[in-house]
């Protein structure tokens, strides 16, 4: 029974660990599933060769040969950023399932590890400027995963957004500023977290 017990919990930390380092992302719209083969999020070095993913379509009513995958993409991998890899598939019905994930293009090697001071480079927002209320920044790793106090201030210097969001573990930050009745224009984003802050210039059009 020891060996059996043995082998068996072998199996089970092998399948954890590859669901681990290999998830799978994928979109289903009734019975359609698009499959990326990849994980949801990809980081790559600036200048760099950037590949495309090679998805799966499937159907629980049309065979593979009748449904068609198109893929939309930004990634510019000579320009530090987060990009968008989009695929759409779309079976002989009509039918579209959208799959995207995101590709973080990293610059080869950070200036520094402070962020105590007025202007980062390192930190990268977007888009900037901002059009549909939701923008994106990623840290680079000179911040902390966890809970960061945001703040937006206008040009008179006045605070007219303030909130609490949570830095994820790869170091990306998502923010909404939909349904906030805020103007037109420049302002500054200051993110802080314990005796850390940083800030940056945005744009909302």
């Amino acid at each position: 029974m020891k060996p059996l017990l043995t082998i068996c919990l072998l199996l089970v930390c092998l399948n954890v660990f590859s669901q681990t380092v290999n998830p799978e992302k994928s979109c289903t719209n009734g019975s359609l599933t698009l499959s990326l083969n990849t994980t949801d999020t990809v980081r790559i070095k600036v200048t760099k060769p950037y590949q495309p993913v090679q998805p799966t379509a499937t159907s629980t009513v049309f065979s593979t040969n009748q449904i068609s995958v198109t893929k939309t993409s930004d990634v510019d991998s000579y320009v530090p950023g987060i990009y968008k890899d989009c695929y759409t598939a779309t079976d002989a019905s009509g039918l579209t399932v959208t799959c995207c994930r995101i590709v973080i293009v990293e610059r080869s090697s950070p200036t520094t590890n402070k962020i105590n001071s007025a202007i980062s480079p390192e930190i990268i927002i977007y888009p900037n400027p901002i059009k549909e209320g939701e923008f994106t920044i990623l840290t680079n790793g000179l911040m902390a995963s966890g809970a960061s106090e945001v703040e937006l201030i206008d040009i008179q210097g006045g605070t007219v957004f303030s909130t609490t969001y949570s830095i994820s573990s790869n170091g990306i930050l998502t923010i909404s500023l939909e349904n906030k009745p805020l103007d037109k224009g420049i302002y500054t984003l200051t993110i802080k977290q314990d005796t850390s802050f940083v800030n940056k210039l945005i744009v909302l059009n």
